[in-house]
């Protein structure tokens, strides 16, 4: 557990010499705060159409983050290059893919949540599946109400999305 802790607090620096440096180019920061990550998974080109329909129908100026969960390394490098080309930010997990399937993606999500959920950019935060794409124009702000968007939901006295 204390060398996730670690990992984490590494990647939060990481994340945040990214956004403190995106003024020289590093990556694509839109400064409104509106974040929409994606948790990648041996695919590029999911993430390749998602981020196409995201340009073309998201209203929203945004900053688009890959959280890479793959557990093939030619992949995870194809997606960090393929990030890198088009100015998106990249993050590595090389924990979550031990579990199944299921649990490797919950981790991924609840990695990624911690992280940015605590740099102060980020007003607003959505999670879209690498495999889901918005198909027609929309504005994701005007759903947001008290703070979130989403079908909140508890189970065992913890909640999730």
């Amino acid at each position: 557990m204390e060398k996730i802790k670690n990992i984490t607090r590494k990647v939060v620096i990481g994340v945040l010499d990214f956004i403190n440096s995106s003024l020289s180019g590093k990556f694509i920061y839109t400064g409104n705060g509106f974040v929409i990550a994606t948790i990648a998974f041996n695919n590029l080109e999911t993430l390749r159409v998602q981020y196409d329909f995201l340009l073309k129908n998201i209203k929203e100026s945004f900053t688009y983050i890959v959280v890479d969960n793959s557990n093939k390394k030619e992949v995870s490098k194809e997606i960090e290059v393929w990030c890198i080309d088009n100015k998106i930010l990249y993050i590595k997990i090389t924990f979550g893919y031990r579990f199944d399937p299921s649990s490797s993606h919950g981790y991924a999500l609840n990695f990624a949540y911690n992280i940015l959920s605590k740099i102060e950019q980020v007003r607003y935060l959505g999670f879209l599946d690498h495999d889901i794409y918005p198909y027609r124009e929309t504005s994701l702000t005007k759903y947001i109400r008290k703070g979130f968007f989403g079908l909140l939901q508890e189970r065992g006295g913890k909640w999730y999305f």
